[in-house]
């Protein structure tokens, strides 16, 4: 809102007997830095998070995917031996490579990204 549009707002509230008043805040100060802050992530130990292992994606049209049976291959977008993108809850966290263990898949992480506000 402009200035004059919160005038005239304030205009015609007064005419019906209410008060509005502007109210100033006081100007934030940075009273610590953040790196002085001392936190225990004790609290976080039991907090389960969903890790997933991006292997690779690819678009098909609707009748593609109506066409989807048992058996049918989906050719993906990356290559074996490729590095594979890792997400925490929905979050790009990092990239692995996949591993065959006896019989189950595994990921060994290569690299970490920077957090968002770290970049």
């Amino acid at each position: 809102m402009t200035e004059a549009e919160i005038e005239e707002f304030l205009r015609g509230l007064n005419e019906n007997n209410l008060t509005v008043k502007k109210v100033k805040f006081p100007e934030l100060n940075k009273t610590f830095a953040s790196s002085e802050m001392k936190v225990s992530l004790k609290h976080l130990n039991d907090v389960k998070v969903t890790i997933t292992a991006e292997l690779g994606s690819t678009v098909l049209k609707g009748q593609e995917i109506l066409d989807l049976r048992e058996g049918k291959l989906i050719i993906l977008n990356k290559v074996v031996g490729e590095q594979v993108d890792l997400y925490i809850n929905n979050q790009r966290f990092a990239k692995g490579e996949v591993l065959v263990i006896g019989d189950i898949f595994a990921i060994r992480i290569s690299s970490i990204y920077p957090a968002p506000d770290k970049v």
